[in-house]
Order: C-alpha cells, then sequence, then structure tokens
C-alpha cells in the first residue's frame, strides 16, 4: 500500500476514533487521546504502524519522539511498538493541534478566563519551543 493510501486510512482511523482532552496536560502541553479498544486491536495497531513507518523522529526535550504529522495536527504514541510485552506496547494515541492556541476553548470549558487564557496559550507557545530544542525543564506536569 502507498503511504497516499495509508493516510488515507489513517483518516480513516482518525475519523472512527473517541479522542479525549487530556485535562491532566491543561497547564503544560494540551493534546487529545484515543486508547486501544479490545474490540479494535488491529486497526489500532496498524495506526501505531504508521506513525512509526511515516513519522519524523524530533526531540521533546529530554527524549526523542515520531511524530506523524497530518492535517495540521501532529500524531505520536506512548510506548515500545517493537516490545513483545504486551504491557510495553503502546495503549494510547495522542494527537495535537499543530497551533496548540486552537485548544483554548478547550482550556476555556475546564473554567481558566480570558487572562488566564492568553497567559496559557503563551506558556504552551514557550514550553513546546524548549521541547523542540530539546531543553530539559522540570515542572512539565
Amino acid at each position: 500500500m502507498s503511504q497516499e493510501e495509508e493516510m488515507v486510512w489513517f483518516r480513516g482511523f482518525v475519523g472512527d476514533s473517541r479522542w479525549r482532552f487530556a485535562k491532566t496536560y491543561v497547564q503544560s502541553y494540551p493534546h487529545e487521546y484515543t486508547l486501544r479498544e479490545p474490540s479494535d486491536h488491529d486497526n489500532f495497531r496498524r495506526a501505531i504502524d504508521c506513525i512509526e513507518r511515516y513519522g519524523a523522529v524530533e526531540p521533546f526535550f529530554n527524549s526523542r519522539r515520531k511524530y506523524l504529522y497530518l492535517d495540521d495536527r501532529k500524531y505520536w504514541h506512548m510506548g515500545n511498538p517493537s516490545s513483545v510485552d504486551p504491557n510495553d506496547y503502546p495503549g494510547l494515541t495522542n494527537r495535537s493541534w499543530i497551533d496548540v492556541a486552537r485548544y483554548r476553548q478547550d482550556a476555556e470549558k475546564l473554567g481558566f478566563h480570558d487572562d488566564e487564557l492568553d497567559h496559557l496559550v503563551q506558556r504552551w507557545k514557550s514550553l513546546l519551543e524548549k521541547a523542540r530544542r530539546g531543553s530539559i525543564t522540570v515542572g512539565l506536569s
């Protein structure tokens, strides 16, 4: 299957998945995630394979991750896709808008107000710039 065909499939996976805003990361790195559903293990594994095959390796603070860029978002997973131990295999897929300011409305739903939101968006952008440079920082919770 060609990369173009794989991306068509991946878009379908994205559209069919239930994405949740990661509320615990609203202060640091706004993103969404979807969990591996037991009934859809093959599609989840295929999505992880797409990220691995077509993603770009980039720094994220003191580590390196593979990101698949598609339609104004980037996708990544957590875990080791080559592990034979099911506990090490990725159990979720993450995504984020490339323009993190688009999460402003999600933060507002959590009770942040105008002035706080302006500050929060600036914080997101600053932290992401540090992450891209590979800077190590404390307090990313």
